[in-house]
């Protein structure tokens, strides 16, 4: 029993419990670091207290929150496990910085071929091009850039991307 409190019930027992509640959240999110996953052991927590048996408790708070730590060190464990398995998962030559020697010539030939097709454009069409893709830049303010309209701008960008396309796949 603890300070004088009937804990027998298991209805006293949940209000006790609410009592410790800010704190047992507090506790959850320091184990875990997640706040979501901190708010479901919470509320876990309450529901193996409330499904618990009626055998009287010394130490209330202490019970608490050894459910609650036993809780958390379970979802801990299921979360490396999940982790481990999903890092084991990730094929090797997945990595970036990981390029082949054929990749990077292919890729270095398929640039110059880019270069040497951009080089060929009309000034206008290769810079429109150039601030559509690159720098990202709207029709709008490419027409604007440009001193054209929109409708020019995009007229220009689309015949650059075509020109392109026809000596990309020459």
């Amino acid at each position: 029993m603890q300070q004088g409190l009937n804990l027998e019930g298991k209805n006293a027992r949940m209000a006790l419990a609410c009592g410790y509640s800010g704190e047992l959240l507090r506790f959850l999110r320091h184990r875990v670091g997640s706040p979501d996953d901190a708010s479901d052991l919470h509320q876990e927590t309450f529901v193996r207290l409330a499904g618990g048996d009626a055998t009287p408790i010394r130490d209330f708070r202490a019970y608490v929150f050894r459910v609650a730590r036993n809780l958390s060190a379970d979802f801990l464990r299921a979360e490396r496990r999940r982790r481990d398995r999903f890092v084991a998962e990730i094929p090797e030559n997945l990595a970036a910085d990981q390029v082949s020697p054929e990749r990077a010539l292919l890729d270095k030939a398929e640039l110059n071929h880019l270069l040497g097709a951009l080089s060929t454009l009309p000034e206008r069409q290769r810079v429109a091009l150039l601030l559509y893709r690159l720098e990202g830049l709207s029709l709008k303010e490419i027409g604007v850039r440009l001193g054209v309209s929109e409708s020019m701008a995009c007229r220009y960008v689309a015949a650059a991307l075509g020109h392109c396309a026809g000596v990309l796949e020459r």
